[in-house]
């Protein structure tokens, strides 16, 4: 997770609640958070509490050239924000081939419940369920990650600048004729 504003803060505390109870059933089942935010302290002591400090890593910023390496690295991706308003990250995710648990029906149209990822309620027991799911079912992990390439290929960069132009385009026309 990246970029994490200070309004985020309790997504991520439930993240590591839900993360805490996944970790239970998961035993080498690890969390990473990349990026630097003011809430941190906050959450590093979360994690201490709940005695998670080797299953949660805090990598700090790296510079986005890097970050493929980084989404590599993981088995999904978690995004347990109702406060973001496009998910961007969302879509790097998705082009690295990343399956998905969610929690924002509404945040990005490269998450489709059910095909990429799982869409969980935004409370710790069922975020927690769902991840424990994911995590415990590689085929539906390879199946997910498969869609999630294919659902990102209609969100490319040059896609979407597209779509900006046209809908740009439109307004104008549309402000003329009235």
């Amino acid at each position: 997770l990246g970029g994490i504003a200070k309004k985020h803060k309790v997504d991520l505390d439930m993240l590591i609640d839900a993360f805490a109870i996944t970790a239970r059933v998961h035993k080498n089942c690890k969390l990473l958070f990349v990026g630097d935010f003011g809430y941190r302290e906050k959450l590093e002591q979360r994690v201490r509490r709940k005695k998670l400090q080797k299953r949660v890593v805090f990598t700090g910023r790296y510079p986005r050239t890097q970050l493929g390496s980084i989404y590599a690295t993981a088995d999904a991706f978690v995004f347990p924000s109702l406060t973001d308003t496009q998910g961007l990250v969302l879509n790097e995710a998705a082009h690295a081939g990343l399956p998905f648990v969610w929690c924002d029906k509404y945040v990005n149209g490269v998450v489709v419940d059910g095909i990429n990822g799982f869409l969980a309620k935004n409370n710790v027991q069922d975020f927690a369920d769902a991840l424990t799911l994911l995590m415990g079912d590689s085929e539906t992990r390879q199946s997910f990650s498969a869609h999630s390439q294919r659902l990102a290929n209609k969100f490319t960069e040059e896609k979407m600048t597209k779509q900006l132009e046209y809908e740009i385009m439109r307004l104008v026309t549309r402000s003329r004729s009235t």
